[in-house]
């Protein structure tokens, strides 16, 4: 007759418990490396200055808070001055009205590299103008931004890349 063999429960808890150690060591080292990886990758260098020179400016979207909804499409260009402004030169389409534009704007870069840009528009007719605001991220090294209208009434992304 075979019978079981004997466990030695001290033995095999002893095991685990090392087992545990071991394992929560290992899972130490391993997140302070790999909090450090994040640290370096988050390590934002941005301001004001990031954003400098020519840029080219695309925006699509809607317009309004019911249907119908309104297409709105703009693309122009955007010169940042490094200081905190901005100026540009383009043409909206609003459902299918098309119209030439100019604008100045303000901005803020944030040290996490996210901006707010405040946008006064110029219509080349005289027809008035409109004031938008974006909120954006700036991605590589400053070479683009990807970002929405925060203006009220509008579900529009927004798209710069630098020129040069």
């Amino acid at each position: 007759m075979n019978f079981p063999r004997k466990i030695n429960v001290k033995l095999d808890i002893g095991l685990i418990l090392a087992a545990i150690v071991c394992f929560l060591i290992v899972l130490g080292i391993l997140g302070v490396n790999i909090q450090a990886s994040l640290a370096k990758t988050t390590n934002y260098t941005c301001s004001n200055a990031t954003l400098k020179g020519p840029y080219g400016h695309y925006v699509i979207g809607t317009k309004g808070t019911e249907a119908p909804f309104v297409p709105y499409i703009v693309t122009r260009t955007a010169t940042f001055d490094g200081k905190g402004h901005s100026y540009g030169h383009g043409f909206s389409n609003i459902a299918g009205t098309i119209k030439e534009y100019s604008v100045t704007a303000t901005y803020h870069v944030n040290p996490d590299c996210t901006f707010k840009i405040n946008n006064k528009a110029l219509f080349e007719d005289g027809s008035g103008g409109m004031e938008t605001q974006h909120f954006g991220v700036i991605v590589d090294s400053g070479r683009k931004i990807y970002g929405i209208h925060t203006s009220p009434g509008r579900t529009v992304s927004v798209y710069y890349e630098r020129m040069n």
